[in-house]
């Protein structure tokens, strides 16, 4: 008799992109301080590139000591970039606790390095198909895009975190895909309206345009990450398992 397969139960719609809007919206608006605390100090190393670029500018400024400071900052944003990542997330899905931000930050520190190389993986994964035509490396993208979601929530360490989150997205890649260029393209046109300011500067205040890009960051960021996280729920509670036979 030949082997059967276990049946796969119909999973449960997604919410609207409106609806995970709203919903990221007012969780935005209830944390807002918190949650711009921990963004700030994921980009307080680009604030001072910003402050030791223009210093740079000026003639008697000593290039060698500001050129190794500006490199040794540019390291260090690495480093806050991924702990303010995984502190951010993590805050987010605790948010209906008291969770402070030092808690954050210190919660998931064993999945720092796990949460790195994963990244970097996917992301080299992802361009490598996207070397092949542009469509394979937007698939293979949407189908990775909640490995670091699936890791802080389920703590789910190395490359399985990937495959969770594949295992996610497989049968609904379309409903994803669709929310996630909602917040793509409302984070595009939001940073163009923001970078459009830059054309009133005059040329001597450019570097303001770099700072206006990092004060985006500073309050889009975190928005972004409450309704990507909100995405990754939805899908995890509404996943339907193989059923029994």
């Amino acid at each position: 008799m030949p082997e059967l397969t276990p049946p796969v139960a119909a999973s449960k719609p997604l919410p609207a992109p409106s609806d995970l809007l709203r919903a990221s919206w007012q969780l935005f608006r209830e944390h807002f301080s918190p949650l711009l605390k921990i963004t700030l100090v994921m980009v307080a190393p680009s604030l001072i590139n910003i402050g030791l670029a223009t210093l740079s500018d000026l003639p008697s400024a000593p290039q060698t000591l500001l050129g190794s400071l500006i490199f040794l900052f540019a390291l260090l944003s690495i480093v806050t970039g991924i702990w303010g990542s995984v502190a951010l997330i993590t805050y987010i899905k605790n948010n209906n606790r008291s969770l402070t931000i030092s808690d954050a930050f210190n919660q998931n520190v064993s999945l720092l390095w796990s949460f790195f190389w994963v990244g970097l993986v996917v992301g080299i994964i992802t361009m490598l198909a996207a070397l092949l035509l542009i469509i394979p490396g937007i698939i293979v993208g949407v189908y990775y895009s909640l490995y670091s979601y699936v890791m802080i929530d389920q703590q789910i360490k190395g490359f399985r975190a990937a495959a969770t989150s594949w295992a996610l997205i497989k049968g609904r890649w379309w409903a994803v895909f669709g929310r996630l260029l909602v917040i793509g393209l409302l984070g595009l046109v939001l940073y163009a309206m923001t970078i459009a300011l830059t054309w009133l500067l005059p040329s001597n205040l450019k570097q303001l345009a770099t700072l206006l890009s990092l004060i985006f960051n500073l309050f889009f960021s975190p928005f972004a990450v409450i309704y990507t996280y909100r995405l990754y729920a939805s899908l995890h509670d509404t996943h339907a398992p193989a059923a029994a036979v």
